[in-house]
């Protein structure tokens, strides 16, 4: 360390009011200048060396260093500590002529010792000749001061943080490594387990010591020594945990070239290894070599470390199978719903939902477990008791069924879609043909779609499709349509279309409607009626169709449209009371006239709910089955009817038992008792 640094050093610390330490035969330092950002310390910096070169008067000042041949090194003196010279101050010139100097000085610098000649600092060197004395004093100060500034500069560029010049750390450094398995691992994994798992698996976490003169190949070498497993990885990536979060983000590469580098970046931090072309394997573990788990699939016996690998396979020998389903020839539905056991043939999937709620918590199991469906649904009712075993499954997709046809269809058993924009923008009828599809898998129906809505969604071309006018959902578009085809002369039919003007121009009936004959008013009407009943909710539909083949249900009504007809159209036969009463099997007590009494109410009461009742046969169905249509495959046994002494009914949906009361002695408080109960029932079965 010269003098001449020291001066410099003097004056920057004048500048930016740092701490100096000197002691005799040390050299100063600045202890830090971190505490300005690094772009006002540079141009600071830079101020102060071009006001140190001004002060000594260096016509080289703003020469290249490049042009400044070189010199002797100057000879200079630092006086003692207890000398009596007082500091610079800031502004004040600097004496270059040794003792005999005029100006105060705290140094004397001289390029030929003692005896050199001095000479004013306000004087500027005209030539080469006269580089000697104080010329040469000024000229090596700006030398050294343009030397100093650059290297200073550099520093500032490629160091974190301003810090005192010294020799580079030979220290080892200690990193904490953490292995991770699958290439598309993104969290930090948090349980004990996993961890544990992790670390018997050979990754997990490892601390590792390295030197720090490691280069790039150096340092990979070294981690793959610690992770043997990562050799056969394809190559590997080194992440960080984001602050404040468990999400992982790579660690950029330049990072981790040197471990000088990579601690530098993650300081105490753990750093996480990811595999990049292919997940890690994890060898099976001796202890839990002997523990096998049943396939669900294919009933087969799989060690439980690669139950899940195996489950892909197993999926993918299903798929084959369905295709040979596909192929098949059904003579009957039953017999469909049967071969639909293979693709439910996952674990029963536990589902909670509320009725107030039903089609929200629907919506919500198809998002967010796609990856446990298709499965069974075991249902329970929010805030209700009860075990599943049919009957709630029968509740859940009836009122499921019910609630999503009074919201987005129109019409009361032949239904059509209903225009729903904002239902499409959210994909809400994607939704809605998954969970069609998985009811029917299921061995539910929804059975109130037109005819026309059911031929589209098998496939049909709409050219070909009849409709029928009551599928019209608009009343005043449906009187017009009916008054065009009930026309009979060329007269009637063009006052019927001269009515009609604004719903055949929405249509994009293009025809002259002033030319048409009596002979084209079929093909004005059929129009009509697959723009109305079809077209104009067609973008609805084709959503309604890629939910449905969520379990390729599309694919098995294309190929048995009339199999699959039941499952969606409206029944032919309506439910009667007799019908009603056939289904029930009454287990009457011996010798008991009040129970018979009773039935006679009973029957009584089934003819006037179909005939002029509040409560409809539906509900009746309903409240002991929890169907709104009697099923399409039929019940699985065959429901009771039995006696006791309250006031109102009360039924099992599950064990599909329906009790009337016995104690009324007239049919006035009978049906007023069954009344209550249809209507005022707290759920299927409950009153």
């Amino acid at each position: 360390m010269t003098g001449l640094t020291a001066t410099i050093l003097l004056l920057l610390w004048l500048s930016v009011s740092s701490v100096i330490e000197a002691t005799s035969g040390n050299e100063p330092f600045v202890d830090s200048l971190t505490m300005a950002g690094r772009e006002e310390v540079k141009d600071e910096l830079r101020n102060t060396l071009t006001r140190a070169i001004e002060l000594l008067g260096s016509p080289y000042a703003m020469a290249d260093e490049d042009d400044i041949p070189p010199l002797p090194p100057p000879i200079i003196s630092v006086p003692p500590r207890n000398s009596r010279t007082r500091p610079i101050a800031m502004g004040a010139s600097v004496g270059l002529g040794g003792p005999s100097s005029s100006r105060p000085s705290m140094m004397t610098i001289g390029a030929g010792g003692p005896a050199a000649s001095s000479s004013s600092v306000d004087s500027p060197f005209s030539s080469s000749s006269e580089r000697t004395g104080l010329g040469s004093a000024s000229y090596t100060a700006a030398r050294a001061l343009r030397s100093v500034r650059s290297q200073a500069e550099q520093r500032l560029n490629f160091a974190p943080y301003q810090r005192r010049a010294g020799k580079a750390s030979s220290k080892p450094l200690q990193f904490t490594f953490f292995c991770l398995l699958n290439r598309e691992a993104d969290r930090v994994p948090t349980t004990k387990v996993m961890k544990l798992m992790l670390l018997d698996a050979g990754a997990g976490e490892k601390s590792v010591t390295m030197s720090p003169s490691l280069n790039a190949k150096e340092l990979r070498d070294q981690i793959v020594s610690s992770y043997p497993l990562l050799a056969e990885g394809g190559g590997f990536e080194l992440l960080r945990c984001v602050q404040n979060s468990r999400e992982l983000e790579v660690i950029p590469y330049n990072f981790t070239t040197t471990p000088r580098y990579l601690k530098a970046y993650v300081g105490g931090g753990k750093v996480y290894i990811r595999p990049l072309q292919r997940d890690l394997s994890v060898p099976v573990a001796t202890a839990v070599g002997d523990v096998k788990e049943k396939c669900l699939k294919c009933q087969e016996l799989i060690l439980l470390p690669l139950l899940k690998e195996h489950m892909t396979s197993c999926r993918e020998e299903r798929l084959i199978d369905l295709e040979a389903m596909l192929s098949k020839s059904y003579s009957s539905i039953e017999d469909v719903i049967a071969d639909f056991d293979i693709i439910l043939s996952r674990s029963d999937m536990p589902v909670t939902v509320s009725r107030d709620r039903i089609i929200e918590d629907s919506f919500q199991l198809i998002e967010a477990h796609p990856h446990k469906l298709p499965s069974r649904l075991l249902i329970s009712f929010a805030g209700e008791e009860g075990c599943d075993a049919g009957g709630l499954s029968a509740e859940y997709w009836t009122l499921l069924a019910t609630s999503l046809k009074d919201k987005y269809f129109d019409g009361e058993q032949h239904c059509v879609v209903r225009k729903n924009a904002y239902s499409v923008l959210h994909n809400e009828f994607l939704k809605i043909g998954r969970l069609f599809s998985l009811g029917i898998a299921s061995g539910f129906s929804f059975p109130f779609l037109a005819h026309c809505v059911y031929d589209y969604l098998c496939g049909w071309n709409p050219v070909d499709i009849e409709f029928e006018i009551e599928c019209v959902p608009s009343s005043v578009v449906k009187e017009k349509i009916k008054k065009i085809n009930d026309s009979e002369n060329l007269e009637e039919f063009h006052e019927a279309i001269e009515g009609s003007m604004d719903i055949i121009a929405e249509s994009g009936y293009t025809k002259p409607l002033l030319n048409l004959k009596i002979e084209e008013k079929e093909d004005l009407v059929h129009t009509l009626l697959m723009y109305f009943c079809l077209l104009i909710s067609k973008a609805e539909l084709d959503q309604m169709k890629d939910g449905l083949q969520y379990l390729n249900l599309c694919t098995y009504m294309s190929r048995h449209t009339e199999l699959f007809k039941p499952l969606f159209s409206a029944p032919e036969i309506d439910l009667t009371a007799d019908i009603l009463l056939s289904l029930l099997t009454v287990n009457f007590t011996d010798d008991d006239d009040l129970e018979r009494d009773a039935y006679e109410y009973f029957k009584r009461y089934l003819k006037d709910c179909e005939d002029i009742g509040i409560v409809p046969l539906q509900n009746v169905l309903l409240y002991f089955s929890g169907y709104k249509y009697l099923p399409v495959f039929g019940f699985q046994f065959s429901p009771t009817l039995t006696f006791h002494e309250e006031t109102y009914p009360m039924a099992s949906t599950c064990a599909l038992s329906l009790v009337i009361p016995k104690k009324h002695t007239d049919y006035v408080n009978f049906r007023l008792a069954m009344d209550k109960a249809m209507v005022y029932h707290g759920g299927y079965g409950k009153t």
